[in-house]
């Protein structure tokens, strides 16, 4: 992507925010190559579940020419740009000095290496407004599971599984299996109970 700062003094209204076209000039555009890498393009839905590729046969359902339109796909380490000049000058380092940009990530994948969940059989699971619990491994997905093929940010294999409405879930436990006619929990007094037991479901499911 291409960064830039909105001239906030000129934009007052909504229509003007809509209508805001940033300045560019200091960037040479015939330069800019638009990548990402294999976990943020893994959550595409076009994404070879084995490799780091495009899968043409299914881009060209949504236009004979998508293919060429995506962004180049980066290894772990690779560099996908530079600071310009311009803003090297705005954070005061030196013209000379040459600061390489990262690729970037997903979401989830980015979560996993905040959380050192960056070797194989190491698992995360968030709850929030969606649920997840995701997992690094070194084999790809197989298909026809309720499992998704997704990638980490380190090269390997993300396999994850999505709750959308995870948020309900953790409501109706709080309403009807922690609080009763007489005593309503908050979901930290809840939580704080949950921790003095021993982990384990012990074969309940939902």
């Amino acid at each position: 992507g291409i960064g830039y700062d909105m001239d906030i003094e000129n934009v007052v209204t909504e229509q003007e925010m809509k209508e805001y076209k940033p300045n560019v000039a200091h960037i040479d555009i015939s330069k800019v190559v638009p990548s990402t890498d294999a976990g943020d393009a893994s959550g595409s839905g076009y994404l070879h579940p084995r490799k780091p590729e495009y899968v043409e046969e299914l881009t060209a359902i949504i236009d004979e020419d998508y293919m060429i339109k995506l962004p180049k796909i980066l290894g772990p380490n690779e560099v996908s740009g530079h600071l310009s000049s311009k803003w090297k000058e705005i954070l005061g380092i030196t013209a000379d000095t040459v600061v390489p940009i990262s690729v970037g990530t997903g979401d989830n994948m980015a979560s996993a290496m905040g959380c050192k969940c960056i070797e194989p059989g190491t698992a995360v699971m968030s709850l929030g407004t969606s649920g997840t619990i995701f997992g690094v491994s070194t084999s790809p997905v197989k298909t026809g599971t309720a499992v998704l093929p997704f990638n980490d940010a380190t090269g390997n294999h993300l396999p994850l599984v999505c709750i959308m409405s995870c948020t309900a879930v953790l409501n109706s436990v709080l309403e009807h299996w922690c609080s009763s006619s007489d005593q309503k929990l908050t979901h930290v007094e809840a939580t704080k109970l949950a921790k003095s037991v021993p982990a384990g479901c012990n074969g309940l499911t939902f």
